[in-house]
């Protein structure tokens, strides 16, 4: 490993950045960050034993609701119909590749100053070979100012929402243009990231509950759980 000279971008972007499209620029390079990376060949890379992409999609609402089961400690309005809209509604997935698990600004080092560049990806505890476009998924849901007035997790990419912003029309079109990877499915691979994220840090919470776990993201998850499940919903058209 080596040291990079870059920094993580949560609520606003860096002081030097002086250019009005600014924002739109990082979010771009994320973009083409993040198709870069699905495009390394996995297997000649020595990954064949990375993960277990076949049936990826198929796995994962029985695996985190399993995984929600073992630490539930309260009623989570919209988990379970949102695990069933997601069995009726999966798409059919495109070839595997190495998947980040958690995209977002904060898990990347971009440059401190002018020209944007994307140094780095950090943080890869949920890597695997899977379906790309979950990654795809979680940066998008987490952009811009199609969210509501009070998100989920408001730090995480609160940048994004400046005027003046790229939509998540335009960032998963840019996507599309670099891979050749179709995006109509767009909106149930938010549902997915955002159902996933809510049930694996429910488990924080619990924990938090237990007293096992003292911190202030902890406590703070008793209302950013839901919320996190209150925009799939919204994603999915469920009110």
């Amino acid at each position: 490993m080596e040291a990079i000279d870059g920094v993580a971008i949560t609520e606003r972007l860096p002081a030097d950045y002086r250019e009005s499209d600014a924002t739109g620029r990082v979010g771009q390079r994320l973009v083409e960050a993040l198709a870069a990376l699905h495009a390394v060949d996995w297997r000649a890379a020595g990954l064949e034993d990375f993960g277990r992409p076949e049936g990826f999609l198929d796995r994962q609402v029985e695996r985190w609701s399993s995984q929600l089961e073992r630490y539930r400690v309260r009623e989570l309005r919209y988990h379970g119909e949102l695990g069933e809209w997601l069995r009726e509604n999966r798409p059919e997935p495109p070839p595997p590749t190495i998947m980040h698990g958690d995209f977002h600004a904060d898990n990347a080092l971009i440059s401190a100053t002018e020209p944007v560049e994307v140094r780095a990806i950090i943080d890869w505890e949920m890597a695997t070979i899977g379906d790309p476009l979950l990654d795809l998924g979680i940066f998008l849901a987490f952009w811009g100012d199609e969210r509501p007035s009070h998100p989920a997790m408001p730090r995480v990419q609160g940048f994004s929402r400046a005027a003046g912003a790229p939509s998540r029309r335009q960032l998963a079109d840019h996507y599309t243009a670099l891979t050749g990877r179709s995006v109509e499915a767009i909106d149930w691979y938010m549902v997915l990231a955002f159902w996933k994220l809510a049930t694996i840090v429910e488990g924080a919470y619990a924990q938090f509950l237990a007293g096992e776990l003292r911190s202030d993201y902890a406590r703070e998850l008793e209302q950013e759980v839901p919320r996190l499940l209150h925009e799939a919903a919204g994603f999915a058209g469920i009110s």
